[in-house]
Formats: structure tokens, sequence, C-alpha cells
């Protein structure tokens, strides 16, 4: 296999070089390859690698005009140039990303609560507003990517005003902006949104407010999931993440889990999958067996947690209602697509603050999955793409004259 360039610029000066013969001869001769469902493929997977970046270059007519005559002869020199660099093999790499999924338990927002510790905001109380303890918890790990549960929008306004550099996208379980959120915050420098999306989790899942009523026990919470297709600039992978939080209700849990499969088979186009939540089950779960395809055909998911510490304790609790009790076993899970990401850490975070106040009744739980970088197409492969582009542009233009020729000599 041909080797990348190593030097960043000459790879990028190729694959411009190549984009811009490639829109040119497809522009020219019409045939509208740029604009169709490879061209939508090839973006998905490398966007940026198919960018137009030329396009104001392209719009002037001297240019253009000179173009032709003069590509092969920079094609040349570019292939001379790359083969000279392009001579070691580029390491295997691998980078990291961190995820949390974090029920920030919903604002109560009634003078008790106000001049309670537990209250988001305490009207100044010298036990500080909880809120200070989420952000704290979450700048602390500084997650890649954030699943939040039960957040009022005033609450993801307070998250979106006090965590820079994220982007979110989540809308209520009630549609719109109407009660609590599901959401993804994701770093806006790594990550490129490519779609997302939401439903609920019923047999109705694009009717917002709707959720599976299963044995009656939880009839009156609607349930949903919030998904998006992230673009990872570090990896040049794009991951379908989803986000959700389940019912108290079994019988509704075993539904949602079956109906989330569902969805992500049609969603998820075989990308890597990063699911998380408050799924209000633990491991052992009928409902979670089924998530996770142990019970199931076609995808796998593996927990992150578990991945990391194989042998289950008794003080795996990631529910204590305020408490900072650790017996029991997780509700709160982040689950990946096993073969494509590693698990390398994990953690229940359990941090209290003085006066044995914590920021939620959740603790987070956080992972690192380790990915494989997927190598852009090297320098070798685009500048000779570039080349075959340009030279058959150059013989299909100049067809016309020669026949032109042939009939005047008749």
């Amino acid at each position: 296999m041909l080797a990348r360039a190593s030097n960043p610029s000459i790879v990028r000066l190729s694959r411009q070089c190549a984009n811009l013969f490639a829109l040119r001869f497809c522009a020219r001769f019409r045939l509208g390859w740029h604009r169709g469902p490879a061209a939508r493929r090839a973006r998905e997977h490398w966007p940026g690698v198919f960018d137009d970046p030329f396009r104001k270059v392209l719009m002037d007519p001297r240019v253009a005009n000179s173009l032709n005559a003069a590509s092969r002869r920079i094609i040349a020199a570019m292939l001379a140039l790359t083969a000279m660099l392009a001579t070691t093999p580029a390491p295997a790499a691998t980078v990291d990303v961190k995820v949390m999924t974090f029920n920030i338990r919903f604002d109560n927002a009634s003078i008790g609560n106000r001049l309670n510790p537990n209250g988001w905001v305490t009207l100044g109380q010298t036990y500080g507003d909880r809120r200070l303890r989420v952000y704290d918890v979450i700048q602390t790990f500084a997650p890649d990517l954030l699943g939040t549960q039960e957040g009022l929008p005033n609450q993801i306004a307070d998250l979106q005003g006090t965590l820079a550099g994220y982007g979110f996208y989540g809308q209520g379980r009630n549609g719109g902006s109407v009660g609590e959120h599901s959401g993804i915050f994701y770093n806006a420098t790594r990550f490129t949104p490519l779609a997302q999306g939401d439903f609920w989790l019923s047999a109705t899942p694009t009717v917002p407010g709707t959720t599976f009523t299963g044995g009656g026990s939880d009839t009156g919470n609607p349930r949903m999931a919030t998904w998006m297709k992230l673009y990872d600039h570090q990896s040049l992978q794009t991951y379908f993440v989803l986000n959700t939080h389940w019912s108290l209700d079994t019988q509704a849990r075993n539904q949602s889990a079956a109906l989330i499969r569902a969805q992500i088979d049609q969603l998820a186009g075989g990308l890597p999958l990063i699911v998380m939540g408050d799924f209000n089950a633990t491991l052992g779960s009928s409902a979670l067996q089924t998530l996770t395809g142990a019970t199931a055909a076609g995808f796998k998911l593996t927990d992150a947690y578990r991945a990391v510490y194989p042998t289950a304790s008794s003080q795996e609790a990631t529910y204590h209602n305020f408490t900072g009790s650790t017996a029991g076993s997780s509700i709160d899970h982040v689950f990946s697509s096993p073969g494509v990401f590693t698990a390398t850490g994990a953690q229940i975070v359990r941090t209290s603050y003085p006066g044995g106040y914590y920021p939620s009744d959740h603790y987070p739980v956080t992972a690192t999955l380790r990915i494989a970088v997927v190598p852009e197409p090297s320098a070798w492969l685009l500048a000779g793409l570039g080349a075959a582009i340009a030279i058959a542009g150059g013989r299909l233009r100049r067809r016309p004259a020669r026949e032109r020729r042939r009939r005047n000599s008749v």
C-alpha cells in the first residue's frame, strides 16, 4: 500500500488540486457527480476532502481558460513531489473519545427547593447552587460527548451558557422546548453534526409527548431518545450517537429497547454506535439484554464500565437520591460498538462537595472510548485522480476541434 505523505501541507495541496480538477471536469461536461449520491456519501465520510475551496477561482474565466493548458504540468510536478515525500508508511493511529452520561435532576422551581441545598438555584444560600456542582463535575472530566437527562429548558440554557465550546441538540419530551430534555452536547471544535433527530418511546414514535404505557406504572412521563450523526475530525469517522431516558415500568423498558434497536437499524446506516442514558435498568435486565444484542440478532453493544471492570460489584449504584450511597447496581450506562471502540477507562463519578452535597441524585458515568483513525485518501490517490481527470478533460475538450478539422478537409 502506498504511504501517505508525511507533510500535511502537501496532502492538503494534492487534495485541493484533485478536487479542483474533479469539480471543473464534472461541471464542464455536466456529469453532475459533485451533486449526486456518491458525492454525498464521500462528504459524509470525509467532510472537507470534497469541499470546493476554489469556487471563486473557478468562476474567473481567465483562470478557467488557462487551467487546462497548465494542468498536466502542475499535476506532474505535484506527483513527483509527493512521490519524494511519501516514503515511509504512516503508523497506525488511535484517538480517544471521552463520553459522559449525566441525569442532572430536573429543576423543581418551588420555593421549598429554592431554599433546599439540592435545588438547582438556591437564592444565595451558603451551600451554593446545585448547578455550580453540575458545571464543576462536567468541566473536570471535559467530555467530548455529553448526554444529559431530565434537563428543563432553563437548565439546558444554563449549561449552554457555561460550557464554552460545546454545541447542543435536543428537544423537550413534550415537543419543542417543553419539558425535560435528553439532549446531546458535543465538542464543537472536534465534531461536525451531519444529521440529528428525536423519537418518542411509544407506539407512535414521531408524536411528541407519547410513551409506552407498559404495565401502567409510569404512564404520566413521556419518554424519548435524541440522536445525532457526528463527524469526528480526529478519527476521521462518523458516529451515530443516541441519548435516552427510559421508563420506570419494566414492560415499557422492554418495548423501548426493541424500538431503539429498530430505529438504529433504520437511521444509523452501519455507523459506529455510542448509546448512553438513564435506562432505569441494570445490565442483567431483559431490556438491556435486548438493547445490547445479547438476545437479539444484529448489531451488538458493549457496556464501557463492565468492559473496564469485568467483575461486577455490589457497590456500583448510580442512583443515590442525594445520599451518597454506593450500594446497588448501575442504571446509567455508556454503550458502544465492540470491535470499533475499545473502552480504556470508565468511572462512576461520586464527587461530593462541602457539607456532603452532590450535583444530582444520580452519579454521572464516564467512559473513554478508543478508536482507530481512518486514513484520508492518500496524497498519491488524490494526485492520481486529479491527473486522470485533467488528462481526460483535456482529451474530451480537444475532440471537437479535431472533428472540425476533419470535416473541413473533406
